[in-house]
């Protein structure tokens, strides 16, 4: 008898719910219904649930990853038109001129891997991912065991809020460990990687 599909447990039912309802709050302005939501959020786990193993996490919690992902997908594609939006389009054949004299084309000084990179269409090559993946433990490791916690759930995914919450903190002693936690990358030059909210 086999077991039955993720996608049919009521945990993963419950958040499938949770989270259509929580991207259609950001997605609702690009005519998004939940029901639509709930549909890609289903599609989504059925084509991942062969990857899912139940010893690295609990289904309502790859569910979880999964579905903000998919939002994250479904939402690129309206957000990357704005991207640069004040800024004048100019032909990739566009003559420019170098300290050498020798013209060149504006399509000769960009390269497609940089360009993607840099518009978050790709990421960093395999074997530099492995580095900054390899550099981001080492420094964890050396973390005291409260910023270590915090970092940890960072990096799954969730807010400080739900950090707060999840270590029965108060937000603003969360906060003062997410800063504790840029500081730290910070120090080891990895300050790049840290994302800081602009305030409003």
């Amino acid at each position: 008898m086999s077991s039955p599909s993720l996608v049919m447990l009521p945990a993963v039912l419950g958040v499938i719910r949770m989270e259509a309802y929580r991207a259609w709050r950001s997605l609702q302005r690009f005519g998004y219904e939940p029901s639509d939501l709930r549909q890609e959020f289903r599609a989504r786990l059925l084509e991942v649930e062969g990857v899912y193993d139940p010893l690295r996490s609990a289904p309502s919690t790859f569910a979880t990853h999964n579905c903000r992902q998919r939002t994250l997908q479904l939402v690129e594609p309206h957000l990357a038109g704005k991207r640069n939006g004040g800024m004048a389009p100019q032909s990739l054949s566009t003559p420019v001129g170098l300290d050498e004299g020798a013209p060149a084309e504006l399509a000769d000084l960009i390269g497609d891997d940089e360009y993607a990179l840099r518009m978050g269409r790709r990421s960093l090559p395999a074997a530099d991912l492995l580095a900054l993946r390899l550099d981001v433990d080492r420094v964890v490791r050396g973390l005291p065991p409260e910023l270590a916690d915090v970092a940890r759930l960072l990096s799954v995914g969730e807010s400080v809020v739900d950090v707060a919450r999840r270590l029965g903190i108060s937000r603003a002693t969360a906060h003062r460990r997410v800063a504790a936690l840029r500081v730290a990358f910070q120090n080891a030059g990895l300050g790049r990687y840290v994302y800081r909210a602009e305030a409003a």
